[in-house]
């Protein structure tokens, strides 16, 4: 399958899964790497260590996936078309807190994607990250 037919077959299956948007681009280091290590050093990333000790691997994808040749992004909604939680002098309850985790919901999905284009492209190998392995 030519590059042409297999990106387009990942922004279908992608649609198809649910997912709101979808991208797909090169592997490569990226061009906010200064600015992600000056975010950190200013303490932005607050009590989360472990972002410090990854800088390597958020900037360079393929680390993640050594031969990487492309990266596929996708998005999704946290709105349900319910209306907010007011919580009179509490506040309200994040979208993303209100259903199932989100993680198992989009890894799930994720799992079929990634399957479609190993079926479509046999050889390739996928990876599948989300926020615990955040990338630039």
């Amino acid at each position: 399958m030519d590059r042409v037919a297999l990106r387009t077959l990942v922004e279908e299956k992608a649609r198809n899964l649910g997912f709101a948007l979808v991208g797909v681009t090169a592997a490569r280091e990226t061009t906010r790497r200064a600015a992600l290590e000056r975010w950190i050093a200013d303490g932005k990333h607050g009590e989360m260590a472990w972002l410090a000790e990854r800088v390597a691997d958020m900037a360079d994808v393929r680390r993640l996936l050594r031969g990487a040749r492309s990266v596929i992004s996708v998005a999704d909604r946290y709105h349900d078309g319910r209306p907010d939680c007011l919580r009179e002098g509490r506040g309200r309850i994040a979208r993303y807190a209100r259903g199932k985790d989100y993680h198992d919901l989009i890894r799930d999905r994720l799992r079929k994607l990634g399957r479609a284009v190993r079926d479509a492209a046999p050889g390739c190998q996928t990876r599948l990250t989300g926020d615990i392995h955040p990338i630039l």
